[in-house]
């Protein structure tokens, strides 16, 4: 008896039996393909296999799994070895028979495998239950209907069905191919149809690999759920806001309590929302999972000595992004193992090691995933390429010779395009490219590579974390509401013509020096009615450009939805966004944008930095603008979460003479600081903004009369406050323009206003004082020296502190005597002249024996991954001082316990 012979007392015992199944033979599979198999963890599946398959009638699945059961017991039982018998392909030999009978089609003589139809009729037609039955019956002429919506058995469901779309799985019957849209077109009042491709089941089992080659599988306690029914939770979630909105907007004058209903029901909307979006991510490791056991057969294959090491498995991908990324990954696996890798003969004649490695590498930064597919073979042929293109007649000669590698590369996603004469079963470098990078564009990714003769290929592909979700800025331009991805937004301004200027047969506006293409985006679109007033500077990677719009909106997470219609007409779309109020907002992608508008490289602001030898690049950072009064006051835009209009505030006695009170703001309190009575200027009534802070682990709202514009400042070009060794809240003045705007530094208020607890445990004597250890600090924040130096001074430390980070660096250049140099640096991220990030470059260039730790008051995911990039011992958040002492204690020790080799080590708080 086969497993489609099988008869099961209902569906769903059959979808269990099949879903532990499909662990069991991961188990299995997993203890094949790994360095360190995991013999008991065979064994038991084995067994459970063995048992599952008598219980239901599977006699030769019992048989084989029992026979493979003896052979892992002796393993076991250390009667022989794993890598003494042939038990790897045994395993392997069961899993393959199990999955074939699994996907083999159902054994029915005149049936082929079912297949979803859904077939749309015409929304004007008068009778569609009526049209529905025509339609079906036409269909039953050809083929098995094993389901429908409506049913042709129920006379009564199909008397009452209203809607234009029918539902139809069907087996085909055998005698030749249906001629579908003859079918279709025969029935009146059928507008369209199209056929359903099932998804693949997923698997419960994950797989998590180890940097050392070893693989693990965990079991998850998980029900699995169909994509289509969390599409359903987000629109009818989407629904019910939408119909919050409108109630809001339609009973503006009803009693606190319904208010009150009101926005509970918004607040568990917005959290079910949350909840639903986060279901959609889905580890990467469910993906990565497959090719391990690829590899091993490509291998095989090839006859050659291949292994596959995977990271970053953990990383969070939308799951419908992720079921589009199987093909294009494999076809890269398959392509480095099959002719990117040579074969051990050829590398030991090139001083390699036999075995071949592919490199599977996932990441996460920006709202976006990159994933690498890399392998140590002999990489790209660079002048064999130029040969295929002058063959194929895509250059000439003398442009091939001049072609540079990113131009001879982007020969490899031509269709058809391939360096080989003969192509493999398998791969041909070039073959099949065209696809992966179709895919990529579809999913709104993108895709680079590197080569490097005898060293191997990287292929770079960066493509979004989720396509449901989306942090925008809004526009207007006219009755248009458009959304910019945030993380694309560089600075917004105000549009003045008169600073405009033409340039290459273009509109420019300067951009430190540079010419920056401008776009009028209602000229553009062709829109009447635009009243054009703000500039926004958007870029995406290299592609940058000035995009003008009638007026901001604000900011908004909003959910995406592609419009399938309209977006081939407007391929610079990412889909639509249905906001609160009810408008419609279409989403942009700034690289197709550009791209399709016309981006010109030599307009691209892609410049290089120089450096000179023994200076630092410039360090320029985003700004936020806003009034108190008519004075100009700025904030780093990495601590601000949201800008918001001025809610009500409820007051407190007996609080700080800077605090207003506070607010609530989507369920959640937050402390208001007065910037009008920090800063000491006059109050503007009840009107104004909020400003959403967030750092030194707390988040607050600081009231402002009016937010202005985000502009980029070089720290070089802050200068010192008079006095400043009084001034607290003000770290600097910028002249920017005919303007000079105070950059205000909230260390210090926040400190006296909203206090931490920063006790440290009594000093006493033992291996966990700092006695005699030397530490350099730079913060600009008088406050956070005194407190950093107080606290490790108790401890027994040497401190110096600095004002900045460039007074570091020069104390430490100045010290010739390697032994009296600092045993660890202590930085903090924003100061005028040099900041943090700028220090931990020069350190790890220059000292990269002394531990780095930087000191921050950026909560921001962002500012963490960037350090931790350039290198950072650790990573900690203002005003924890314990931790920040703790850390210099580990940074120093660990140093010397590894003679010299840093020890590196994120504490993320």
């Amino acid at each position: 008896m086969t497993f489609h012979d099988l008869r099961w007392d209902s569906a769903e015992e059959k979808e269990l039996f099949v879903a532990e199944l499909q662990d069991l033979l991961q188990t299995l599979e997993d203890t094949a393909l790994s360095d360190d198999p995991d013999i008991a963890a065979a064994f038991r599946a084995a067994h459970t296999i063995k048992g599952s398959a008598a219980m239901v009638g599977l006699v030769e699945w019992s048989t084989k799994a029992h026979q493979l059961e003896d052979e892992l017991d002796h393993v076991r039982g250390q009667d022989i070895t794993w890598d003494q018998s042939d038990l790897r392909q045994q395993v392997l030999d069961l899993v393959d028979f199990i999955r074939g009978e699994l996907s083999s089609p159902s054994p029915s003589s005149n049936l082929s495998p079912g297949e979803h139809w859904r077939i749309r009729l015409d929304p004007a037609c008068a009778l569609k239950g009526a049209r529905a039955f025509q339609l079906l019956n036409r269909i039953q002429e050809v083929a098995e209907i094993v389901s429908s919506t409506p049913s042709l058995e129920n006379p009564a469901e199909l008397e009452q069905f209203d809607d234009t779309t029918v539902e139809v799985v069907m087996k085909i019957k055998t005698g030749g191919p249906v001629n579908w849209p003859e079918l279709f077109h025969s029935v009146p009042e059928v507008e369209s149809w199209e056929k359903v491709v099932p998804k693949e089941p997923d698997r419960s089992a994950s797989l998590t690999v180890t940097p050392g080659g070893a693989s693990t599988t965990r079991q998850e306690n998980m029900i699995r759920i169909h994509p289509g029914v969390l599409e359903g939770l987000l629109d009818g979630l989407g629904e019910l806001l939408l119909r919050h909105a409108e109630l809001t907007h339609r009973l503006p004058d009803v009693s606190s309590s319904a208010k009150e209903a009101l926005e509970g029901i918004k607040r568990i909307a917005m959290n079910l929302q949350d909840i639903t979006l986060r279901a959609r991510m889905l580890p990467l490791s469910t993906l990565f999972h497959q090719y391990p056991r690829a590899v091993h057969d490509i291998a095989t294959q090839l006859s050659k000595d291949i292994t596959l090491s995977i990271e970053g498995g953990e990383t969070q991908l939308d799951r419908l992004v992720m079921d589009r990324l199987h093909e294009p990954l494999l076809h890269l696996i398959r392509n480095a193992a099959d002719h990117g890798i040579e074969s051990a003969e050829e590398r030991l004649r090139q001083h390699k090691p036999p075995t071949g490695h592919i490199f599977l590498k996932a990441s996460s930064r920006k709202g976006r995933v990159q994933i690498i597919v890399a392998d140590d073979g002999h990489g790209i042929d660079w002048d064999r390429l130029r040969e295929k293109a002058v063959k194929r007649g895509v250059m000439t000669h003398e442009q091939a010779e001049n072609a540079l590698p990113d131009q001879l590369v982007a020969m490899l996603f031509l269709p058809g395009f391939s360096t080989k004469d003969q192509v493999s079963d398998l791969s041909g470098r070039g073959v099949g490219l065209d696809v992966v990078k179709e895919t990529l564009t579809a999913l709104h990714g993108d895709i680079r590579v590197e080569s490097e003769p005898g060293q191997g290929t990287r292929f770079i592909m960066e493509l979004p974390m989720t396509m449901a979700i989306l942090s925008a800025l809004l526009i207007q331009v006219g009755p248009v509401v458009l959304g910019i991805p945030v993380l694309n937004v560089e600075r917004i301004e105000h549009w003045q013509q008169d600073v405009v200027k033409h340039t290459l047969g273009a509109e420019m506006i300067d951009d430190n020096g540079h010419p920056l293409k401008v776009t009028v985006l209602a000229d553009w679109l062709k829109i009447p009615g635009s009243r054009p007033q703000v500039i926004v500077r958007v870029q995406d990677g290299p592609l940058k450009m000035a995009l003008v719009a009638d007026t901001v909106l604000g900011q908004q997470d909003v959910v995406i939805k592609p419009i399938d219609r309209v977006m081939p007409f407007m391929p610079w779309m990412t889909g639509a966004a249905v906001l609160g109020d009810g408008r419609v907002a279409l989403m942009v992608d700034v690289k197709r944008l550009v791209e399709r508008i016309g981006y010109d490289e030599k307009t691209s602001l892609q410049q290089k930095t120089v450096v000179s030898e023994g200076s630092t690049p410039e360090a320029i950072s985003s700004w936020l603008v806003f009034e108190l009064g008519a004075q100009p006051y700025a904030v780093s835009v990495e601590k601000v979460q949201e800008v918001l209009v001025r809610q009500p505030v409820s007051r407190i006695m007996g609080q700080h003479p800077f605090l207003e009170g506070v607010t609530m703001i989507r369920g959640e309190s937050y402390p208001v600081i007065s910037g009008q009575k920090m800063m000491d200027s006059p109050q503007d009534g009840e009107s104004g903004y909020f400003i959403i802070i967030h750092m030194s682990q707390r988040r607050f709202v600081l009231s402002v009369d009016a937010v202005k514009e985000i502009i980029p400042i070089n720290w070089r070009s802050i200068q010192a406050v008079p006095n400043y060794q009084k001034t607290e809240v003000i770290m600097g003045l910028a002249e920017v323009g005919d303007r000079v705007i105070q950059l205000v530094d909230f260390d210090a208020t926040l400190a006296a206003v909203l206090p931490v607890d920063t006790s440290l445990p009594t000093a006493e004597a033992g291996p966990s004082r700092l006695d005699g250890v030397r530490v350099f600090v730079a913060d600009d924040s008088r406050l956070a020296r005194q407190k950093l130096m107080t606290a490790l001074t108790e401890q027994g430390a040497l401190v110096r502190a600095f004002e900045d980070g460039q007074a570091l660096m020069t104390a430490i250049k100045e010290i010739k005597d390697a032994s009296l140099r600092p045993h660890v640096v202590v930085t903090d991220m924003e100061m005028p002249r040099m900041d943090g990030y700028h220090v931990l470059q020069a350190m790890k260039s220059g000292f990269p024996a002394i531990p780095v730790i930087v000191h921050t008051s950026l909560d921001g995911k962002l500012s963490k991954e960037r350090c931790q990039d350039l290198g950072a011992d650790f990573v900690l958040t203002k005003w924890d001082v314990a931790e920040l002492v703790h850390s210099v204690h580990l940074a120093y020790h660990g140093t010397m316990d590894n003679k010299g080799e840093k020890t590196h080590a994120l504490i993320a708080d």
